[in-house]
């Protein structure tokens, strides 16, 4: 679990930062439904989170190999 704490929940409620989650869409190892549930427990939490997912047919890889395309994104996020 995140952070060794024995469920989702506990792990993320020790998440100082804002999260930027960014995900391949036809990834198989990280499943929507997977990050949606992280971002909705943050934003539970009161923590400043955003989603971003990479269009693609690449899979897991889509999130090394077209990276750019959440490059605005990154910036966005980086000069807050």
């Amino acid at each position: 679990m995140t952070g060794h704490s024995g469920s989702l929940e506990a792990g993320l409620a020790d998440v100082k930062a804002t999260v930027l989650l960014i995900r391949a869409r036809s990834g198989l190892r990280l499943f929507p439904a997977h990050a949606e549930r992280v971002m909705e427990i943050l934003k539970k939490q009161g923590k400043p989170v955003e989603y971003f997912e990479i269009e693609g047919d690449g899979g897991h890889l889509d999130g090394a190999i077209l990276i750019t395309k959440a490059g605005e994104v990154i910036r966005q996020f980086l000069s807050q």
